[in-house]
């Protein structure tokens, strides 16, 4: 074989550059489609976040995306209740209320309660009815941190809203994870 003849070079291909490259251009499409095509994009931020929040983990998008897929999730109609500092993250007393009248015309299918950076970012799923009489829950849930949690309200027309709010914990939950 010449000496002077060039071998084109070989590039292996591993998962790490491969994401990489599926990250970098989905990133540059998003344009294309606008802000609405991803769900976890359209979702509104609370205006009390601290300014060195570490904003929402990998997880809470693949989260959002895996249930939401495209579909275009608009900010309202959800008001979510939670206090501002909880002591204790074993135990954050949360309400959610969506504005719906509960008829069999109009009314809310399910409520998603995410919390960006759980282990686990889908913290609970209520499945409500007309015969539910109100759009509204409230139940205790764990927070591994200080973090936003949103209230994702499906309604029988096929439309989804939202409603964040952040809290600051001052002894963490879900440590286990971690260690």
């Amino acid at each position: 074989m010449n000496s002077n003849t060039s071998h084109p070079q070989i590039h292996t291909l591993n998962r790490r550059h491969f994401l990489k490259g599926a990250i970098a251009i989905s990133t540059m499409a998003l344009p294309l489609f606008g802000r609405d095509s991803l769900a976890a994009s359209s979702i509104a931020r609370p205006k009390e976040i601290p300014k060195d929040y570490p904003g929402p983990s990998e997880r809470f998008l693949n989260a959002i995306t895996s249930v939401y897929q495209q579909e275009p999730i608009s900010d309202g109609k959800v008001t979510l209740n939670m206090p501002v500092l909880a002591e204790n993250g074993n135990s954050v007393l949360l309400s959610v209320h969506v504005e719906s009248p509960m008829n069999k015309q109009q009314y809310v299918k399910r409520l998603r309660l995410f919390a960006e950076n759980n282990p686990l970012p889908e913290v609970a799923a209520f499945q409500l009815t007309p015969h539910s009489g109100t759009a509204q829950i409230s139940t205790r849930i764990r927070l591994s941190a200080s973090q936003i949690i949103t209230a994702i309200a499906t309604l029988n027309d096929g439309s989804h809203w939202a409603g964040s709010a952040f809290t600051t914990i001052t002894l963490p939950a879900c440590v286990e994870a971690f260690v």
